[in-house]
């Protein structure tokens, strides 16, 4: 019976200093999420506190989450990668918050920060200032790029200048569109080439993308509507994941994350675009910039 004793007042002991050594764990409702995610081709890190945050080239992140305690410090760094895309900004719910590529931000609620990356194209002739100073190819093409492409009529370029995105467009005769398609796009000289066709011509028309940015207001009008509905406004489906139903879509110029419900989940003998004909839109919000291909409808 001592011996019994004993030994339950030795595990009393320990479990009482185990609980001293324990630190406090805050509740749920004190902890936060950070998402720290890219738009572009790039590479993130994050570290909390007074951390530097760690770049491991063997194994780059393009997307962090961090459940932290509200209040907390966290230092996040984005790098490029080799290419063409290079750092450009720090965007927290699609708004410029730095140009530096290290971003010390404290967190007091469930947060986005992303890292966009943009093209360049190594192009060295001098760019503009002012969106009403453009007068060429030449004039923009320097500039931070989210795309472009060319057709037999017509050359695009998407470009950033002072935190609002243009489309740019030249138009083009047969000549100058076979000497485009004749280009090696593996070539190493590839950019320098398609600037020295590119930069001379003159921009037909500029369009300011971000003036047509869809608001709140505009979205709400497509909840409830079907996946069917959409397909035949023109909406293409670039994304789907059928467990949680979530999708990402593209409409014009642009990318929307959208959330559906009702329906069958999966079904393997369906496309993706015939399982969410059915689906009735939850939510949906603007995601970014998408396609820079024509539309007329929109310029």
């Amino acid at each position: 019976m001592k011996k019994l004793l004993a030994v339950l007042l030795l595990l009393t002991a320990l479990c009482g200093c185990a609980e001293q050594d324990v630190p406090a764990v805050p509740a749920a409702e004190d902890r936060v999420v950070l998402q720290v995610n890219v738009e572009g081709i790039g590479h993130v890190a994050a570290a909390e506190g007074d951390q530097t945050p760690e770049i491991d080239p063997g194994f780059p992140t393009t997307s962090h989450a961090l459940s932290l305690p509200k209040g907390s410090t966290v230092t996040l760094l984005g790098y490029r990668i080799e290419g063409d895309w290079d750092f450009v900004k720090w965007t927290k719910d699609g708004v410029t918050v730095s140009r530096d590529e290290q971003l010390t931000v404290t967190v007091d609620e469930d947060t986005e920060y992303v890292a966009v990356f943009m093209m360049t194209g190594g192009y060295e002739g001098e760019s503009v200032d002012k969106i009403d100073d453009a007068v060429t190819m030449g004039d923009i093409l320097g500039l931070p790029s989210y795309s472009s492409t060319c057709s037999e009529e017509e050359v695009i370029q998407v470009f950033e200048l002072n935190d609002r995105v243009y489309r740019a467009v030249a138009r083009i005769d047969s000549d100058q569109a076979a000497a485009l398609f004749d280009l090696d796009i593996l070539d190493p000289n590839y950019d320098s080439d398609y600037a020295a066709l590119v930069a001379p011509l003159a921009i037909d028309h500029i369009v300011d993308l971000t003036e047509k940015i869809p608001t709140e207001a505009d979205l709400e009008q497509y909840k409830g509507k079907s996946g069917q509905e959409l397909l035949d406004e023109g909406w293409q489906l670039s994304f789907l994941n059928t467990e949680t139903m979530d999708a990402r879509m593209d409409h014009g110029y642009y990318s929307y994350d959208i959330k559906f419900e009702g329906g069958s989940k999966n079904d393997p003998d369906m496309d993706m675009e015939e399982m969410i004909k059915d689906w009735k839109i939850a939510s949906i919000a603007y995601e970014g910039i998408g396609s820079c291909a024509a539309d007329p409808g929109l310029d």
